[in-house]
């Protein structure tokens, strides 16, 4: 036996015999109050003081020290049982030898039942069992036999007779004992299994309920009502009164839009798959239910689950959201980049196109040119900016030239720094003449930026920028200016997302998002931030440092470099312009009028003849009549976002046609599109472009990619 278990269900034998002979004690008291009073009353003096009172406050007195004493403890309660128990046979077995002999029988039967009753069972060890039954059995029969005071007549008695047979069945009592416990145990392990169930469910972050074959709630856990915000006794009514949101719900087993329609068709069909039945709403908690048919009680039943999917429904709503934000940012950059492209290359045609322009003529084309540039790196920093908050931003590292990034961005200030009397100054270090390993355009951010804060709070002087190299894996730059400065306890807030500070003698108009979405790019660009030194009055400095890598030998990165920003000397690369008259070799694709006169005034102006197509679709049916006339397209420069058919689905319907044998050649097809992101580069090479352009492009890198594959 279980020592525990064992204790404890003695103890609570204990417990119950006690409040029951705390209540036989007091119906004894008070018969004994009751019989004693009438007695009083034909016999008033003796009786009063030699019986009534003396029983009445010995009864008094043995109740008393019961509830007084029985509270301290167990071993207290036990050996109470047993005095008092004793004290009340004794008290019988005097009155059966002195006061009330003609009554024996009912006395001594009165006395067993309080020793089987309130005695026996608070008794473990089976000998000490046996001893109070023989005890018993001396006391009132032996006894008598031994000294004549019971006759054989007595003992023949159906009183007597039925205590012997009950005394001696008692002397067994310990087995009937050991089968109390044994059902004990399995009770107690039984009710373990209970709370062990119910804590397991109420731990829960579900809510979970049965309902029986006769649509009874046989079970439910704490979070059941916690979900439906209702109390055991309404549970189902308000099961009953559950609707499904409008267009939430999942089951088709009826046209019914109440949960208990489905439930009752479960428990009629007996549908053992696990089956989603719907959304609901209770309060502000989206429940999403779930059902299945199980065996409880031997009787099939329907198991409900019950599941608070409010954040997934939140988190549906802020993809949803993202998504949309995404959509627009990438229609918005698409449609911006499309006039951008065409203002700056013509600007710069016309730049290099200069001999009948006067002066004035040629400052407002660079400044047209400088506002586009400008305008494109707003778009830029918009797109990257939302990205870094969104956590999708992505870094393209390659090989580039810092002399040309550098030049490239002091030139975009420079006529404005000439206009206000500033000059500007570009040191840097010849360890870096063979390139640097970075993302170009992202550092070239962060260099514009900076140079366009510092332009915008000096006023004279100079700006200067510096770039060094720490060792071969560091960069570090500097952007040093003699404007106003910035007050000590300001320098914290300039990188601030929304904040500029205020500086009353300088209000003019800024570029980008400045100096924040510089401080992030240096971060994503591998460094810790950007560091201000400033002395106010005097000017500041602006430094920062990136990782880079010099591992790739000087050869390699040239020729990368050249890959990545066109040859100087392309005209060399360029065959016989005759090559070119011959034959149209190159489509263009693109809907939009400015784009198809940009591409084609390029490859004019190499040579290259083309065709030109505003859709997808019109692309396909030249490619396939060009295929007819042996005289194929060997190279299509296909804008991705276009009217009717776009051109990643024109990609897969061409190489569709080549695979299936209804074109003899397949031609190879260029990416370029305004979109800038990284999914949509990858898409286009997975429908089976060769490479992917993004506007606006330089001209160089349009032809060299062009000949590249022709």
């Amino acid at each position: 036996m279980n020592k525990d278990l064992q204790f404890l269900w003695w103890e609570e034998r204990v417990e119950s015999v006690y409040k029951q002979f705390l209540q036989f004690s007091n119906f004894v008291l008070a018969i004994t109050f009751i019989i004693n009073a009438f007695k009083t009353y034909f016999y008033p003096s003796e009786f009063l003081f030699q019986v009534l009172f003396p029983q009445t406050l010995l009864h008094t007195v043995i109740t008393f020290t019961m509830k007084r004493f029985g509270r301290r403890s167990l071993s207290w309660r036990v050996g109470i049982l047993i005095f008092t128990t004793e004290y009340c046979n004794a008290f019988l077995l005097y009155n059966s030898w002195t006061v009330d002999q003609a009554n024996l029988g009912i006395l001594e039967l009165i006395a067993f039942l309080v020793t089987v009753v309130f005695e026996l069972p608070i008794v473990k060890n089976k000998w000490i069992l046996n001893l109070l039954v023989f005890k018993h059995l001396y006391l009132w029969h032996i006894h008598g036999m031994i000294f004549g005071n019971t006759t054989s007549k007595e003992i023949a008695s159906s009183y007597n007779a039925v205590i012997l047979v009950f005394a001696f069945c008692n002397m067994g009592y310990h087995q009937v004992s050991n089968a109390s416990y044994t059902r004990y145990s399995y009770q107690k392990e039984l009710e373990n299994s209970k709370n062990r169930l119910h804590a397991i469910t109420d731990a829960f972050s579900d809510g979970i309920m049965i309902i029986s074959h006769h649509y009874e709630i046989k079970f439910y856990n704490q979070c059941t009502l916690e979900l439906l915000q209702t109390s055991g006794e309404r549970l189902s009514s308000a099961l009953y009164n559950i609707e499904y949101l409008k267009g939430k719900k999942v089951s088709r087993f009826n046209n019914s839009n109440k949960l208990i329609e489905d439930i009752c068709f479960l428990l009629e069909n007996h549908d053992h798959v696990d089956t989603t039945l719907g959304v609901t709403l209770i309060g502000n908690t989206h429940l999403e239910w779930k059902a299945k048919i199980i065996e409880w009680e031997n009787a099939p039943s329907v198991f409900l689950l019950i599941r608070d999917i409010n954040q997934i429904v939140n988190l549906e709503a802020s993809i949803a959201n993202d998504k949309m934000k995404t959509l627009l940012l990438r229609t918005v950059s698409h449609e911006l980049k499309t006039p951008l492209n065409s203002i700056i290359y013509f600007t710069e045609d016309l730049l290099g196109n200069i001999t009948h322009l006067c002066s004035e003529e040629i400052e407002k084309l660079k400044i047209v040119s400088i506002s586009a540039q400008m305008m494109l790196l707003l778009v830029n920093d918009l797109l990257d900016y939302s990205k870094i908050l969104a956590g999708i931003f992505s870094i393209h590292k390659s090989f580039c030239s810092i002399k040309d990034i550098v030049e490239n961005s002091v030139s975009l200030i420079r006529l404005q720094a000439t206009k206000k009397g500033i000059s500007v100054i570009s040191r840097i270090d010849p360890l870096l003449s063979a390139g640097i390993y970075t993302d170009p355009l992202r550092f070239k951010q962060i260099i514009i930026n900076l140079l366009i804060n510092a332009l915008k709070y000096t006023v004279k002087g100079k700006i200067e920028i510096c770039c060094a190299c720490c060792n071969k894996y560091k960069l570090k730059c500097y952007i040093e200016d003699t404007g106003v400065g910035v007050e000590e306890g300001s320098i914290k807030l300039l990188f601030s997302r929304h904040n500029s500070s205020y500086i009353p003698d300088i209000h003019e108009q800024g570029y980008g998002l400045g100096l924040g979405i510089a401080n992030l790019l240096v971060k994503q660009l591998g460094g810790k931030g950007i560091k201000v030194k400033s002395v106010l009055d005097k000017g500041s400095m602006f430094y920062f440092k990136i990782d880079i890598s010099q591992e790739i030998l000087e050869t390699e990165a040239l020729e990368s470099l050249k890959n990545d920003v066109g040859n100087d000397n392309f005209e060399n690369l360029i065959p016989e312009l005759s090559y070119f008259d011959s034959f149209k070799d190159v489509l263009i694709v693109d809907d939009m009028e400015f784009n198809l006169e940009i591409l084609g005034s390029i490859l004019r102006k190499y040579g290259i003849g083309y065709e030109e197509a505003l859709n997808g679709r019109i692309a396909i049916d030249k490619v396939i009549l060009q295929d007819a006339k042996c005289q194929p397209f060997k190279v299509i420069v296909m804008d991705c976002e276009m009217p009717e058919m776009n051109g990643w689905e024109a990609t897969k319907t061409i190489e569709w046609l080549y695979k299936e044998k209804k074109i003899k050649s397949l031609p190879c097809i260029i990416g370029y599109s305004a979109y800038s992101d990284e999914e949509d580069a990858k898409y286009s090479l997975v429908c089976g472009m060769q490479c992917y352009l993004t506007k606006p492009c330089a001209p160089e890198k349009i032809v060299n990619t062009i000949i590249k594959y022709l």
